[in-house]
């Protein structure tokens, strides 16, 4: 997930993404954590498509070839006499149905043109090198699954894996936080987090988009809508804490059940997930959001229809997160190639998003975040961190 042309997740579809994209997510992060040396544990990954990411990794380690090898390989190549492939007379092993074909029909040998001894020499050399590559990836991506079966588990190979080792410039990111707040331990789900959830959605003008009330059944836990730009009329059949502003420090109020609230760009509210929530865009321009959800149960698939997925990210933690407050901040940075996030207080999980799709972002060791791809990136940072325990906050 954290590599550059990864298949972007950009996509006509609405919601929390589907199986396919959430496996394929988790996977991602869980071949960043092997790269990185951390722990790499991940119940969302399938243990055979593990034991591939790891058994890839090991492989990526070894020793280039002997080089006697590599050299005697050469040798022969290049001393090899060039030759014709062409046969002299192809009549007597052409034959139809009911016969031998026609000696009308005789094909000649053509001959090979004269080729000059610093060309044979120069294209020994490049048939040499091909070869040799073609040994090394071979080697590298072919590999027989622990399991036994031939390309059983096999997973996509990132084009650009982030080496954690490898010195980074010092490049600090522009920044700006969008929302701040600690949400007590009696808000949050009473068996703790199963699943963490950033995603960045978009609604079309004259779009309406109801929360499934079956996905809501799963997930008990605050979800919290920031306002990028636009105007969004939210209902919500429960309680609902709406901040203006979205800075930290900013207050928040309580609205009404069941009455339209109306967002504009800067503001965010929190609610509970199980609550019925309608969504709609009553204005003339896009209103583009982000959406994030600590929830206590696996999000199953879109949760609503209508909502344009751009780009979404998916934590389930390990370990998971103590029981009490969290810390949630949402924040937004624009990195140049190099630019980095910096890492986080122990203990946090951070989510990141592309403002316009899937961006290239590797995520460090010790956290941070890294752009490593060749331009600039704009992102959305989500940090949760245990918090030390409270009964009450201005935002929830």
């Amino acid at each position: 997930r954290h590599g550059a042309g990864r298949p972007a997740r950009t996509a006509n579809m609405t919601g929390q993404p589907g199986g396919d994209e959430r496996d394929a997510a988790a996977l991602d992060r869980f071949w960043d954590q092997v790269v990185s040396g951390g722990a790499a544990q991940n119940p969302a990954v399938d243990p055979g498509d593990a034991r591939v990411v790891e058994a890839l990794h090991r492989q990526a380690q070894r020793q280039r070839p002997d080089s006697r090898f590599v050299a005697r390989l050469e040798g022969q190549l290049m001393a090899s006499p060039a030759r014709s492939l062409a046969p002299a007379d192809l009549r007597s092993r052409l034959s139809v149905k009911n016969g031998p074909i026609s000696p009308l029909a005789r094909v000649e040998a053509v001959a090979a043109p004269p080729v000059r001894r610093g060309q044979q020499a120069l294209w020994r050399l490049a048939t040499a090198a091909l070869l040799l590559l073609a040994v090394g990836l071979g080697a590298l991506a072919f590999q027989r699954s622990p399991s036994g079966r031939e390309g059983a588990g096999l997973a996509s190979i990132p084009a650009v894996v982030l080496d954690s080792a490898t010195p980074a410039p010092d490049l600090a990111g522009q920044t700006r936080t969008l929302f701040a707040t600690v949400i007590p331990a009696e808000r949050l789900p009473a068996g703790g987090f199963r699943d963490i959830v950033l995603n960045r959605l978009a609604l079309a003008p004259g779009a309406v988009a109801p929360v499934a009330a079956d996905v809501q059944a799963c997930c008990p836990g605050p979800q919290m809508t920031h306002v990028l730009a636009g105007e969004l009329t939210l209902r919500v059949d429960g309680p609902v804490q709406i901040v203006r502003g979205g800075a930290a420090g900013a207050a928040a109020k309580p609205a009404p059940p069941g009455d339209d609230v109306v967002l504009h760009a800067g503001d965010t509210a929190i609610m509970d997930f199980t609550w019925p929530a309608t969504y709609r865009n009553a204005g003339t321009t896009p209103v583009d959001l982000v959406s994030a959800g600590l929830y206590g149960g696996m999000l199953p698939g879109p949760w609503a229809e209508g909502l344009e997925l751009l780009d979404g990210n998916e934590e389930v933690p390990q370990p998971p997160l103590p029981p009490g407050a969290a810390d949630v901040r949402l924040a937004e940075f624009t990195l140049p190639p190099g630019g980095r996030v910096p890492a986080p207080p122990p203990g946090s999980v951070v989510l990141e998003v592309g403002a316009a799709g899937d961006a290239s972002i590797g995520k460090l060791a010790d956290g941070g975040l890294r752009n490593i791809g060749p331009k600039t990136e704009h992102i959305y940072v989500l940090t949760v961190t245990p918090a030390p325990a409270v009964t009450a906050t201005p935002a929830a």
